[in-house]
């Protein structure tokens, strides 16, 4: 026995000898939690406080074992994902468990979730560029930089050290073969003052990579990219709380990925959108179409406003066509929908695939599908207070009440939804949320709704009733398990 002791011990040693962990410096301006204590493989990590929020960032290889100390009275601990099964110990202040790989955590206390603390461990960097390279502008830890709209040329590395922080908004116009990189932040909150509307703004541009970085406190939509080729966002982190802070939202884009990515939004995580501005009565204009949509483990948290995966409203393509979201998990919704198809406009929506996503306490819908009049479409009416006396009351946001005699003038811009197949969906914890799928009229229906494997706390649904989910205008819709 005393052998078998010894050799356990020496095993265990060796893991955190032979692990790596990078532990980030303090944060210029952000001032310290004084609620939590962070420490990792013994090393502290600097606990930043935001308005509703802690978070804690570090880089590491191998195992991590992570102590946090906090001054709260513990009983209870959920550590979300739930999915990713991680065992946690506790008692009275002080909590503890390990991870092996990266992860995205949101650990909540006593059964509230209106002060998690968000415990980032990013995989360790490999492509740090050559800091003397003329192409790289690196922002240095400790520092704080004020670079309002900061534009950016073709070929350009923006470098961001941990614990560097950026204040303002990152533009890209028309540029090709950027890259975004680094574990430092873009922070938000001066964005109102100064009329910026974006902390990334990507406009008509190919070949862009955006990885590590964090974005903190929009005051609007967070990550843009419209009209561009070719965008791959890896390991990125969106902590808002603001309302209308939008995370991702891919707009006429083609060949996009989101992954590996934690997204806490005050509106939709992550939404699809191919809109115009102009209003009837000015010129339609038609949009460019989204196609091949890649989203993948993800963590997010939506909170009152929008949906947490969203495609919608505003849909002025001819397709949105080849999307998939896959390998998620959805740990709060607090209103709105898990899993959202709203066609405002005239688009063809088809071909969508929602695969092995796991949903916790989802507190409103969960499958949303729809096609209507809304207060953002096209036709909508132009008068806001028309808008506000239409509006419908009932189960979505914004949907108008179409006026008698005005049927044939709103159809003339509906568009279609087809082919959407949800595969492995699971409710982890939480309520079980309703659901619907809603065509606009007889014309206008949605179409080829298959749900294969739709389970709640691992029991398997067999049919809409079980399911809590209501259908109308709708052709060819299945429930398999």
């Amino acid at each position: 026995m005393k052998f078998v002791f010894t050799f356990s011990t020496f095993l265990l040693l060796s893991v955190f000898v032979h692990a790596q962990v990078v532990i980030h410096p303090p944060l210029p301006g952000f001032e310290r939690a004084g609620d939590f204590r962070v420490y990792v493989n013994g090393k502290e990590s600097f606990v930043a406080n935001a308005e509703p929020f802690a978070f804690t960032m570090f880089d590491f290889d191998g195992k991590a074992e992570i102590v946090i100390e906090t001054r709260n009275d513990v009983k209870w601990v959920d550590l979300r994902p739930l999915g990713d099964k991680i065992p946690v110990n506790w008692s009275d202040h002080r909590i503890s468990f390990t991870i092996d790989k990266p992860s995205q955590l949101s650990l909540e206390l006593n059964g509230e979730n209106n002060r998690p603390l968000y415990i980032i461990g990013n995989p360790l960097e490999d492509n740090i560029p050559n800091f003397n390279a003329p192409n790289v502008m690196v922002f240095e830890a400790g520092k704080i930089y004020e670079i309002k709209d900061y534009k950016i040329d073709d070929d350009q590395i923006l470098y961001l050290e941990a614990g560097s922080v950026i204040e303002g908004m990152v533009h890209l116009d028309q540029v090709k073969n950027v890259r975004i990189l680094g574990r430092g932040i873009i922070d938000g909150s001066m964005n109102d003052e100064w009329d910026l509307p974006r902390l990334l703004k990507m406009d008509f541009c190919e070949d862009i990579l955006v990885e590590g970085v964090t974005f903190f406190n929009s005051l609007r939509w967070t990550v843009h990219p419209s009209n561009c080729k070719n965008v791959v966002i890896d390991n990125i982190k969106i902590l808002n709380w603001d309302t209308g802070s939008d995370g991702v939202d891919i707009n006429s884009s083609q060949n996009v990925t989101v992954k590996n990515s934690f997204l806490r939004c005050n509106d939709d995580c992550v939404v699809l959108k191919s809109y115009t501005t102009p209003k009837y009565p000015d010129e339609k204009i038609i949009a460019a179409n989204v196609d091949n949509i890649l989203v993948e483990n993800c963590v997010l948290w939506n909170m009152a406003w929008g949906n947490a995966l969203e495609i919608g409203f505003e849909l002025r393509s001819e397709e949105v066509k080849n999307v998939i979201f896959r390998d998620c998990d959805i740990i709060n919704v607090e209103r709105g929908a898990a899993l959202s198809i709203h066609n405002g406009d005239w688009a063809h929506v088809h071909d969508v695939l929602y695969e092995n996503i796991r949903i916790e306490n989802a507190q409103h819908k969960l499958f949303d599908v729809a096609i209507f009049l809304s207060q953002y479409s096209y036709d909508r009416p132009a008068n806001e207070e028309v808008r506000r006396q239409q509006y419908k009351h009932g189960a979505w946001d914004g949907v108008q009440i179409e006026v008698e005699g005005k049927e044939e003038f709103h159809k003339q811009f509906r568009g279609r939804i087809s082919n959407i197949t949800y595969r492995d969906i699971s409710i982890m914890d939480g309520p079980v949320p309703f659901s619907l799928f809603v065509g606009y009229d007889d014309d206008y229906e949605v179409e080829n709704v298959k749900i294969e494997n739709f389970s709640f706390y691992g029991r398997k649904v067999r049919n809409i009733h079980e399911g809590k989910i209501f259908i109308r205008n709708i052709e060819d819709f299945a429930i398999t398990y």
